[in-house]
């Protein structure tokens, strides 16, 4: 592992050493950008040479340095014509965005490249790619390469959302990275949350931000697997990356442009990761872990408070660990310790507040307090969350129980204990119901994908137990299942809730199920019938495996297969919505209407949907959400506007509603449709409110 290490923070060094010169020759000394970047590109050579001979290979001999160094130089120059000529074919020829295949390329490049400074450095030209991968790597750095070429293949599939509309709260993050001073108060968190999106907003486009969590997710995956790895295995971390990268869930929250789905996630797994390494080690390095612990956690809680259930979960893990050996002693010392951190983080907190002037403290508190309700709250709400939250999960999550055991438990301590307070804090201690509840609960896709992971990872089949009628019952089972997206359903209307339970107990599945929140991307259709089936072949599947434990093996196998099927269903219908309907696309075309048309000047936009976009063609003007709640609200804003409304139909409302009267009475002055999703744009002259 320290190898593939060094090589990663050789590659990092160089391009530092790159941006670096380029930026003193250029800004400092007046030279043309050109020479600047030329300058900077044989600096990154050299520094990139003598680390990775040196350090990385640890390869001290001399004798042939300038042979090394010629062939180095060959690698690199080729690496920048394939860099430019991949890159240039897969933007032009193959209609890919310009950042995914520059990622793509660019993560090619790397594992080529390691392979040839082995060759390089080590002799090894003479010997085949089979070889070198036998001889020079170990069981342990072969896992490991393959785990990152998985998890880069998760990345890469991710970037067929990096250019989803902005939806709700989202666009209000764009437009504060935009205009921050305009838009103060737009974070209801600690100061660092508003730091972390300027900074981001600094490095890439507001277009592009949904790169920002992304890249969390992306460092999420190798903390995930390194911790798993070490507490179970690496079968048992492989499997747990594999479903964080798929589940429905971790899709979501990876391209969520708020701090709940990826960053706070990174961070939890920055602590576990320290918290694991201080318990197993000593001395210097024990010193070197818990300041690395004490850091994450720190962060963590100047991102949002919520991570105070980090810092718990952890707390409590090392009194259970340590629950036989605390003395009256020790406990003075831990409270001492803990009150410590609570200065430190106050004193933090007031040095990141200095940094950020738009950072409001009475705003963040009045924002904690007003979740406090004590117990008189919307728990029909919470329950509809609730099974939205589980949906989005899958049915592995509740089928893997079956095969729960003690060693599992104990090896995912943590991660249960963090569930626990997760499910206290969110649903009982504090109200979150009037909220995104969806987003928050967000917090249980790295742990449960950690406990299934480690759950199932001892039952997967081996390759001698796929035999042709295990692999076709697979097949058949699957395309059926798939088959039944395809069938005629209905669109129900959101609201009222009860009718969509109603449907339910009567067995009316072929309906077509809204999923949206407080939080982006746009919303998007997925089958009912579908969903419903899943879990029933989950449920069927699992009792199975309960009373035929000879069978847990293959039965964990069709569980896994079923859970990327379920996965892949809601990811397809979230970037491209070939089976229900395609958000994205029927988005940008009202838009472009609206951009191109100059009669069509003041926006209203239900649910916020092409907010931003609408704002930075100076045409934004307002929102609404179709909810009764907010009709009498409505009906003054709706009278009083004399401009245009951006209706896209998800989810639809019922026509005998107050919006559905209303908008019958207006003009659709443009109108596109993709499957069961629909965008018009209306104009409204007449004030006349209809009852």
């Amino acid at each position: 592992m320290m190898k593939i290490v060094r090589y990663v923070l050789s590659g990092v060094s160089a391009t530092a050493a790159s941006l670096l010169t380029t930026y003193i020759l250029t800004d400092m000394f007046g030279v043309w950008y050109l020479f600047s970047s030329v300058a900077g590109f044989c600096i990154a050579i050299s520094v990139s040479f003598t680390l990775q001979k040196f350090w990385t290979f640890r390869h001290t001999h001399v004798d042939r340095v300038h042979i090394e160094a010629a062939q180095f130089i060959l690698v690199a120059l080729g690496g920048l014509v394939f860099n430019a000529a991949a890159v240039y074919g897969l933007v032009e020829y193959a209609g890919i965005h310009y950042l995914l295949a520059q990622f793509l390329v660019g993560g090619f490049i790397a594992l080529g490249n390691f392979v040839f400074y082995h060759m390089i450095f080590r002799g090894a030209a003479r010997r085949s790619l089979k070889a070198l991968w036998r001889e020079e790597l170990g069981d342990y750095e072969r896992a490991l390469i393959i785990a990152g070429g998985v998890a880069f293949f998760l990345v890469v599939m991710k970037f067929f959302g990096i250019e989803l509309p902005y939806h709700q709260d989202e666009w209000k993050v764009a437009h504060f990275v935009v205009d921050p001073a305009s838009m103060a108060g737009t974070f209801h968190h600690p100061p660092l949350t508003e730091l972390l999106f300027r900074i981001a907003g600094w490095l890439i486009p507001a277009e592009l931000l949904r790169m920002m969590p992304l890249a969390f997710t992306a460092l999420s995956y190798g903390l995930l697997y390194l911790i798993i790895e070490a507490r179970a295995s690496a079968r048992a971390a492989f499997l747990s990356l594999v479903l964080f990268g798929t589940v429905a869930y971790g899709t979501l929250a990876a391209l969520m442009l708020d701090t709940d789905g990826a960053v706070l996630p990174f961070f939890m797994l920055c602590a576990v990761y320290a918290y694991d390494r201080f318990l197993e080690s000593k001395g210097r390095t024990s010193l070197l872990f818990g300041a690395l612990l004490l850091a994450a956690l720190l962060v963590g809680l100047l991102v949002k408070l919520s991570f105070v259930l980090v810092v718990g979960a952890i707390l409590l893990d090392y009194l259970y660990e340590r629950r036989r050996d605390i003395t009256p002693r020790e406990a003075w010392r831990l409270g001492g310790a803990l009150l410590v951190f609570l200065a430190v983080f106050a004193a933090l907190f007031e040095a990141v507040r200095a940094l950020n002037p738009y950072f409001d403290t009475g705003a963040m508190v009045r924002h904690a307090l007003s979740y406090v309700q004590g117990f008189d709250r919307n728990w029909g709400q919470i329950a509809f969350q609730g099974a939205k939250a589980l949906m989005y999960l899958g049915p592995l999550v509740l089928s893997a129980l079956v095969f729960m055991s003690r060693d599992v438990f104990e090896k995912t301590r943590f991660f249960f204990i963090y569930l626990g307070l997760g499910l206290v804090f969110y649903l009982v201690l504090f109200d979150f119901s009037a909220g995104a509840l969806d987003k928050y609960l967000m917090f249980l896709i790295v742990p449960l994908c950690a406990v299934v992971g480690v759950t199932l990872a001892p039952y997967l089949p081996k390759r001698s137990e796929f035999s042709v009628t295990y692999c076709a019952v697979l097949i058949f089972g699957g395309a059926a299942l798939l088959a039944v997206n395809f069938l005629p359903h209905d669109v129900l209307p959101l609201y009222p809730k009860s009718a969509w339970a109603k449907e339910v107990l009567s067995l009316h599945w072929n309906v077509l199920l809204p999923f949206m929140g407080g939080s982006g991307p746009a919303g998007f259709y997925v089958s009912f019938l579908f969903i419903a089936l899943s879990f029933v072949a989950g449920a069927a599947l699992s009792v199975a495996a309960y009373f035929r434990e000879s069978l847990r093996a293959l039965i964990a196998g069709a569980l896994l297969v079923l859970a990327l099927l379920y996965a892949g269903v809601f990811t397809e219908e979230l970037f491209f919505g070939r089976i229900n309907g395609n958000t994205q696309k029927v988005i940008q075309e009202a838009l472009t209407y609206v951009g191109s048309s100059e009669s069509v000047t003041s926006v209203i936009t239900y649910n916020d949907i092409g907010a931003y976009e609408l704002w930075r063609m100076g045409k934004y003007t307002g929102r609404f959400y179709a909810a009764p709640q907010y009709e009498e609200e409505h009906q003054k804003l709706f009278a009083a506007h004399t401009g245009q409304y951006l209706v896209v139909d998800i989810p639809r409302w019922s026509d005998g509603s107050f919006y559905g009267h209303f908008f019958a009475s207006c003009t659709s002055l443009f109108s596109s449709s993709s499957g069961a999703i629909t965008a018009r744009v209306y104009e409204c002259p007449s004030t006349k409110m209809v009852q």
